[in-house]
């Protein structure tokens, strides 16, 4: 919802209780997503990563440094394009989202 800029969708997660520290395999929580996370929700800007480091935490902690070794942790443009892609053929095909996704280009997967 933060990297597709959908405020009214961020909201309602942090409204049902979303955790706002989160971290994805990337070691990155949501408001690093975001395309403009204070412009999404305050909550949002200030309970992630970013706000605890301007806090005066001092150190931030990633909890999957061990995981990923020294593994490329940016996400590349083909892996970003796919995500956008599937969920367009989620919004365009509901539940039929794995077929759809089933037929594409397979030199394009990671």
């Amino acid at each position: 919802a933060a990297w597709r800029g959908s405020s009214d969708c961020v909201r309602l997660l942090l409204a049902h209780g979303a955790e706002t520290g989160a971290l994805d395999w990337y070691g990155r929580v949501p408001a690093d997503w975001a395309r403009d996370p204070a412009a999404l929700a305050p909550e949002l800007a200030a309970g992630g990563r970013r706000g605890k480091a301007a806090a005066g935490s001092g150190s931030e902690e990633d909890r999957f440094a061990g995981l990923r070794g020294k593994g490329n942790t940016q996400p590349s443009a083909l892996h970003l394009a796919n995500i956008e892609r599937c969920l367009q053929a989620s919004q365009d095909h509901g539940a039929r989202q794995g077929e759809v996704a089933a037929v594409f280009e397979r030199r394009s997967k990671l």
